[in-house]
């Protein structure tokens, strides 16, 4: 599994520097991303983090194909939530 946190940097950061998770736009990535025939799971703190499962038999050129189409997702995501 691998997890990427989805976080509002135009909040304010706390005290150590992180800002806060984006729960509503890791919900919208992730309905971009099944629009794409891309499944992905959310969790973490604030459901903020899209949770990747693939199989243990997931080759480079399909990893390649999931990074590209959840990027595309990520832009489209953020041109509709920002």
């Amino acid at each position: 599994m691998l997890g990427v946190e989805l976080v509002d940097e135009r909040a304010d950061a706390d005290a150590v520097g992180a800002y806060p998770a984006d729960g509503a736009f890791a919900r919208t990535v992730q309905r971009a991303c099944l629009q794409r025939g891309l499944i992905v799971e959310l969790g973490g703190r604030h459901g903020a983090t899209v949770r990747f499962l693939p199989p243990l038999v997931i080759d480079e050129a399909e990893i390649d194909l999931v990074a590209e189409l959840f990027g595309e997702a990520v832009g489209a995501a953020h041109t509709q939530c920002r």
